[in-house]
């Protein structure tokens, strides 16, 4: 199931267990991975590269393990690639249960292996992070400047918005900035 980036409270209704969030915008994928799942954990989260997953041949095995005092497993396996593809079909063939994926990686491809199978099955969950646009960037900043109560041109929301290169978590850090001199 494909969910656009203005739909991603649909997130919170969706009981897929496995999700891939891809394209350039790391700043939005981190603020979603951090809202939507992290903050919520009532069980055990673990993170992991593409290639730490590749090589562990026991990866799995710890997959089906379960633990007597956690409700549910958080697993977030960054930078992925099509070489996880084989991976990701023989977990999802295991139906493993309270176990729950989320797959980060860059751009994908149309032709892309792992994009054309998140896409076409309906017990999985894809979304894509395209750069903001300049007047995204620019509401998050003018509420930014208006919570924090600090006045500010539009000059200065302007030269904010040119100088994060369409990265929602360079904003980000650019706002964390100004809004520790503030005090």
């Amino acid at each position: 199931m494909i969910i656009k980036s203005f739909e991603i409270e649909k997130i919170k209704s969706q009981k897929n267990n496995f999700i891939l969030l891809y394209g350039s915008n790391d700043g939005f994928k981190t603020e979603i991975i951090n809202n939507f799942f992290i903050k919520n954990v009532k069980g055990e989260l673990l993170r992991f590269d593409e290639n730490e997953v590749i090589k562990d041949e026991k990866f799995i095995e710890k997959l089906l393990t379960k633990s007597l005092f956690e409700e549910e497993k958080i697993i977030i396996i960054s930078r992925v690639t099509d070489r996880i593809f084989s991976t990701i079909s023989e977990i999802i063939e295991r139906e493993i249960k309270g176990v729950k994926i989320i797959l980060n990686s860059n751009i994908l491809e149309k032709n892309s292996k792992l994009r054309k199978f998140f896409e076409k099955e309906k017990n999985l969950t894809i979304i894509p992070f395209y750069d903001d646009n300049v007047r995204n960037l620019s509401f998050i900043t003018q509420q930014f400047f208006q919570e924090k109560k600090i006045k500010a041109s539009q000059e200065i929301i302007n030269l904010l918005v040119e100088r994060c290169q369409g990265d929602r978590g360079n904003l980000k850090n650019e706002l964390n900035k100004i809004g520790n001199l503030s005090f």
